[in-house]
C-alpha cells in the first residue's frame, strides 16, 4: 500500500470520527437514524 493511498485513508476515518463527535455533541437524532442505516448505531427517540 503506498503512503498516499494511507494518507488518504487516515484522513476520510478521521473525518468521520470527528463528524460522529461532533453530531453526539449536537445532539441530532434524525441524523442518528439516517446513519444507522449504513452502521447499527442507536435508533432516534
Amino acid at each position: 500500500m503506498d503512503k498516499k493511498k494511507l494518507l488518504t485513508w487516515m484522513t476520510l476515518g478521521a473525518s468521520v470520527l470527528a463528524l460522529a463527535i461532533f453530531r453526539k455533541m449536537m445532539k441530532n437524532p434524525g441524523d442518528e437514524y439516517d446513519r444507522g442505516k449504513e452502521r447499527p448505531y442507536r435508533p432516534a427517540p
